[in-house]
């Protein structure tokens, strides 16, 4: 059998697979077996893999969607003050004008519907920052559980961490139900609901994520850096765990990633700043992220504020200004329009009947009273 399976493989080698049968022959070979069993291996790889990213993009997709519909309904109530704004169409000649009172109207309609976005964007920030309260909490639970760990006894130290991990992480059939649990709720349009599951999980994961972080100091595989680019062995004060074989180094506000026996320099100063912020998220710190994320938000919701407050301000004056103005028209200025036209066209014929007026012999006129 060995020699038959020899001379298949050596076969094959030559003349590649050429029929089913060929195929099946190298099939029950020793190499075939062995490619049956890579292609096994990695059918499964990637069966994780896809539920892993699965499971992700369902803890994401309450917060997308709820993020979705609020830019939905903003840009619904925007294209409808556009279309009301649209179908002010100008005045035609004989069109009776848009009075002040109907002016008000229509600012204030535009008015309340961004007091209503601004209502919209207060609650969300009202949200985020609950949501990072809670996130702050979380890490503070992670900080408690870290002060018991006795970093002195690795052994001791490594077991500690990763008992505490298996019970935040629970077990996969427990991960499975609660993202299916997620998914129904979204399915059934629940999306506060599901938003609420999701920042549970959001929550546990901060700390399934920092002590992940701990967990590969504590074993040696990376080291910690602050925002200085020093090295420090303080996680209180981390905002980067590195691979034990890069270093960070820092220049003004700039930040570069070098092999740990590196320096920088003029030739290896782009790459490593590219190699920086390629990395950079994988790197952060939890706590460093959740940092990052909050002035982000944060920044962009009171932005937003400012140009809806803006928006409202411009209306409210506009809105002063208006009935002022329109009260020096007339009813109706089309009508206006077309007598002054009138009049300029009848104006020459109006004075040439004056000049004939003076020439006129008044003797020549017919009286019977003189």
């Amino acid at each position: 059998m060995a020699n038959d399976s020899e001379r298949i493989e050596e076969e094959v080698g030559r003349l590649g697979l050429q029929t089913p049968s060929t195929v099946d022959a190298l099939l029950k070979t020793k190499v075939g077996a062995s490619i049956v069993a890579q292609l096994i291996e990695a059918i499964v790889k990637k069966m994780v893999e896809l539920q892993n990213f699965t499971q992700e993009m369902t803890k994401k997709a309450a917060e997308s969607s709820f993020l979705r519909g609020l830019r939905e309904e903003e840009e619904d109530k925007e294209a409808d003050t556009k279309k009301e704004m649209f179908n002010l169409q100008p005045i035609t000649p004989l069109s009776p004008p848009m009075k002040p009172k109907d002016m008000e109207t229509t600012i204030g309609a535009q008015i309340q519907d961004l007091n209503e976005e601004l209502d919209d964007v207060n609650d969300e920030i009202e949200q985020k920052t609950k949501l990072y309260d809670d996130y702050d909490k979380n890490i503070k639970e992670v900080d408690k559980f870290v002060k018991t760990v006795d970093l002195n006894d690795k052994t001791k130290a490594l077991a500690s961490i990763e008992s505490e991990l298996s019970r935040l992480e629970g077990s996969e059939e427990e991960r499975g139900k609660e993202a299916a649990a997620i998914d129904k709720l979204i399915n059934d349009g629940q999306i506060d609901e599901a938003k609420k599951r999701v920042n549970v999980l959001n929550a546990k994961n901060i700390q399934i994520g920092t002590l992940k972080d701990m967990l590969s100091v504590v074993k040696g595989a990376k080291v910690m850096y602050n925002k200085n680019g020093e090295e420090v062995k303080s996680f209180d004060k981390a905002d980067f765990v590195v691979p034990k074989d890069k270093k960070i180094v820092k220049e003004g506000d700039e930040y570069f990633l070098l092999d740990k026996n590196d320096e920088l320099s003029a030739t290896n100063r782009d790459e490593a700043k590219a190699a920086f912020e390629r990395e950079e998220p994988e790197m952060s710190s939890v706590k460093n992220l959740i940092n990052t994320n909050r002035d982000s938000e944060m920044t962009e919701l009171n932005q937003e504020l400012e140009r809806i407050s803006a928006k409202i301000k411009d209306l409210q004056s506009s809105s002063v200004q208006s009935p002022s103005t329109l009260s020096q028209m007339p009813d109706n200025p089309g009508q206006s329009r077309l007598e002054e036209e009138t009049f300029s066209s009848l104006a020459p014929l109006t004075q040439e009947s004056s000049e004939e007026d003076e020439d006129l012999d008044l003797s020549d006129i017919d009286n019977p009273h003189l």
